[in-house]
């Protein structure tokens, strides 16, 4: 009697352990799986403002003299992953893209209200007040591409775009990276135009 419960709780207990040791495995090689699977996200820190910037030069704020709009973008972006990522570019609708090669100026000055103006030829200051938006950029807090996230890690900073027409619509923002692309939505809050006038005007192409 005792030979047979016995022979019949191991009949069951064999295949039950299986099944238990199978899930278990099943488990952590999901989990590893899930672990290792490319993921990053991106956090906007401030808000996101196109600006036709003040232009005095060549050079000023940046080389980019054909292009009128900068698109300023402060990130937050993070590996959820737990083997590194290499991000190698940012693009804003697949089409203007931030990569090793931009050239960042260092001071991006938007004058939305100025004491200056011009009359026939003459120069003309007032005691009214100057508002002006300031960005202020360089190899220090801007996320030049390409650097290398490791696992779990994070780097904040700023990106910026180069454009001559403005973005009205709704855009993306797409990480190309050494494992995957990434896409994410990107909404523009404001929109900043300059009123300053040089004398400076814009090179012709030939």
């Amino acid at each position: 009697m005792m030979y047979n419960i016995v022979n019949t709780i191991v009949k069951y207990l064999i295949p039950i352990t299986n099944f238990l040791l199978a899930l278990f495995a099943f488990y952590f090689t999901f989990s590893k799986f899930r672990n290792e699977k490319a993921n990053i996200t991106l956090r906007y820190t401030n808000i996101i403002r196109e600006t036709l910037v003040d232009r005095e030069s060549d050079s000023l704020p940046d080389v980019y003299w054909q292009d009128k709009y900068r698109l300023i973008v402060p990130i937050v972006i993070t590996n959820n992953s737990s083997k590194p990522i290499s991000i190698y570019s940012f693009f804003i609708n697949n089409t203007y893209e931030f990569n090793m090669y931009t050239k960042v100026g260092g001071d991006y000055t938007t004058t939305t209200k100025t004491n200056i103006s011009k009359s026939k030829g003459i120069t003309h200051i007032s005691n009214s007040p100057v508002n002006q938006t300031k960005d202020f950029l360089d190899h220090k807090n801007t996320l030049i591409p390409v650097f290398t996230l490791d696992a779990y890690g994070s780097r904040a900073g700023v990106l910026m775009f180069h454009y001559d027409s403005s973005l009205r619509k709704d855009n993306k923002l797409i990480v190309k990276t050494s494992r995957k692309d990434f896409t994410f939505d990107i909404g523009i809050e404001k929109w900043i135009t300059s009123v300053i006038q040089t004398d400076y005007e814009r090179p012709q192409l030939d």
